[in-house]
């Protein structure tokens, strides 16, 4: 029953609040573009609390979420200094 209350609160209604907290001080654009961090995020908390192993699939991976979110911001960084 604890564990089924903390997998609620933790995995469910406190990433809901801080996104939602998150939009208020963001453009949703770039809150929908940082959220996509969170699959490295999960793979690190697994790498350190459940010993996963990284194998260059998932190195590969995280390699192009963060590229492409650099991408993305860098262009809307340009596309904000034209305007």
């Amino acid at each position: 029953m604890i564990a089924t209350i903390g997998l609620a609160i933790f995995c469910t209604v406190m990433p809901f609040l801080l996104y939602t907290t998150g939009l208020k001080k963001l453009e949703a654009g770039k809150a929908s573009i940082l959220a996509t961090i969170e699959p490295i995020v999960s793979a690190i908390v697994g790498l350190i609390f459940f010993q996963e192993v990284f194998d260059l699939t998932k190195i590969l991976g995280m390699i192009c979420i963060i590229s492409a979110i650099l991408i993305l911001n860098l262009n809307l960084v340009k596309a904000k200094s034209i305007n």
